[in-house]
C-alpha cells in the first residue's frame, strides 16, 4: 500500500512490542488494532514536519519506532514491507517479494 493510505500502529515494548501497518481505506478495520496501543500514526502525521518526501518520511518513523520506541528492527521491518516507499527505498535482498 501506499504510505498516503497507510496506518501504524504499535504496543509499548513492555506489552511485547507488536506492530501493525494496515490500509485506511479497509472497511471494517479497527483503529486499535492492538491490545495496549501505544501509539498510532497516519500518513498526515508520517508526513508531518517533512518537506513533501514521504520515503524520508517512512524511514524517519522506521529509525524512530527501533531506536527511539525500542522495538525489535526484525518486528518493524516486517510491519513495513506492506508500505511501497519502504520497500522501494530498501535493498532488494531485504525485500520479502
Amino acid at each position: 500500500m501506499e504510505a498516503e493510505h497507510a496506518v501504524v500502529a504499535w504496543s509499548d515494548v513492555e506489552d511485547g512490542g507488536q506492530i501493525v501497518t494496515y490500509d485506511i481505506r479497509d472497511e471494517g478495520r479497527e483503529y486499535a488494532a492492538l491490545d495496549n496501543t501505544r501509539g498510532a500514526v497516519d500518513q498526515w502525521q508520517i508526513s508531518a514536519g517533512t518537506t513533501g518526501n514521504l520515503t524520508a518520511a517512512v524511514l524517519a518513523l522506521f529509525h524512530w519506532l527501533v531506536v527511539g520506541g525500542g522495538l525489535d528492527p526484525d518486528k518493524v521491518h516486517i510491519a513495513f514491507l506492506a508500505i511501497d516507499e519502504y520497500r522501494d527505498a530498501i535493498s532488494p535482498d531485504l525485500r520479502a517479494d
